[in-house]
């Protein structure tokens, strides 16, 4: 499963989520990573949470401001 595919995924996944932001591949150091961005207002500040699907990093970004991103 490729970066895209991963995208794809995630998207299907979180589009329904009323805290849903968006969803897009970023890169760092040469190597793809798939970012999913949430908002909830009991955030105080910005918190990426690491995971992974199958090689492809993911990060999870919930923040309580929508300026954070």
């Amino acid at each position: 499963m490729d970066a895209v595919e991963v995208k794809r995924s995630l998207f299907n996944q979180f589009k329904d989520y009323k805290d849903f932001v968006g969803v897009g591949i970023k890169e760092r150091n040469g190597k793809e990573y798939v970012v999913v961005k949430l908002l909830h207002p009991d955030a105080p500040f910005k918190t990426s949470i690491p995971s992974t699907v199958g090689d492809i990093d993911v990060r999870i970004e919930v923040s309580g401001n929508i300026l954070a991103y």
